[in-house]
C-alpha cells in the first residue's frame, strides 16, 4: 500500500538543511504540454482562486497554505518529475524552496510567461465549479448522485461536518481514489480554502469529470448555521 503522506512540512532541523535552488529553464506552452504528456506533474503555484478559475487541464495547486506539502507530495507520488507555474518568476525561488522542505530538490522547469503564455497559445483551460454553502444545503435534497468529500484531518471531522459527507483526508485522497464514484459529482471541502482546491485538481487530474469547490470550506458551512452532525473518533483499517 501507497504510504500515508504528510500533513505538516518538515521540522526547522530539517528546513535548514534545504539546499539553496537552483535556476530553472523557462518553458513555453507546448514544451509544458509535452512534458506533462511524457508524465510530468504541474504544480500551480499561483493564488488558489486563480487556479479554481483557470487552470492548465490535471495541474494540481499548490497555493500559499498549510497544505503546501500535502499537495507537493502527492505531486511526488504521481509522475517523476514536476513543473511548475507561477504569476512571476521572481517567486520561483520561494516555490522551490518549499518544494525542497517537502522532499521534491528539483523541479524541471517553469511555465515562461505564466498561464497567459498557456491561453495565448490557444490550449485548453479547465476550472473549478464553485458553490455556496447555502447553495449547497438547498440542492442536497434533490441531488441523491452527489458525493460529499471531506478532505480535513480526522479530529477536525469528529468535531462537526457536513451531513452525509465522507472523510478522505488531504493525504490519503490520492490512494482511495477508487473509492469514489468518476462518474458522478463530487463536492469537496477542507476546513476553510485551499485543501478543497488541491483536493479538486487531484480529482479532476484523476479523471473526474463533475468536480465542486465548497466556498469558503466547512468553516463557511457553520458560520451559516447548517445542519452538522459529530461523529465518534474515526478509524481506518488497516
Amino acid at each position: 500500500m501507497t504510504p500515508e503522506l504528510p500533513e505538516r512540512p518538515e521540522s526547522p532541523d530539517q528546513v535548514a538543511a534545504v539546499p539553496v535552488p537552483r535556476p530553472l529553464p523557462g518553458l513555453n506552452a507546448q514544451e509544458l504540454l509535452a512534458r506533462q504528456a511524457a508524465g510530468a506533474v504541474i504544480l500551480d503555484a499561483r493564488p488558489v482562486q486563480d487556479f479554481l478559475s483557470a487552470h492548465v487541464p490535471g495541474s494540481i495547486p499548490i497555493g500559499p497554505g498549510g497544505q503546501f506539502a500535502a499537495a507537493a507530495v502527492t505531486a511526488a507520488r504521481i509522475g517523476p518529475e514536476v513543473v511548475l507555474i507561477v504569476n512571476d518568476p521572481e517567486k520561483l525561488p520561494r516555490a522551490q524552496l518549499r518544494l525542497a522542505r517537502a522532499g521534491i530538490e528539483h523541479a524541471a522547469g517553469y511555465l515562461a510567461e505564466g498561464f497567459t503564455a498557456w491561453v495565448r497559445a490557444g490550449l485548453p483551460v479547465k476550472m473549478v465549479a464553485q458553490v455556496s454553502a447555502e447553495d449547497l444545503y438547498r440542492r442536497l435534497p434533490g441531488e441523491h448522485g452527489l458525493q460529499l468529500v471531506d478532505v480535513r484531518r480526522p479530529v477536525e471531522w469528529e468535531q462537526g461536518h457536513l451531513p452525509g459527507s465522507t472523510l478522505i483526508p488531504l493525504n490519503r485522497l490520492l490512494t482511495e481514489l477508487d473509492s469514489l464514484d468518476r462518474d458522478r459529482p463530487v463536492v469537496v471541502h477542507c476546513k476553510s480554502g485551499d485543501g478543497g482546491a488541491i483536493a479538486a485538481g487531484i480529482l479532476q487530474r484523476a479523471g473526474f469529470g463533475q468536480v465542486m469547490n465548497l466556498m469558503g470550506g466547512f468553516d463557511a458551512w457553520r458560520a451559516c448555521r447548517l445542519p452538522e452532525e459529530i461523529s465518534q473518533p474515526f478509524s481506518y483499517n488497516v
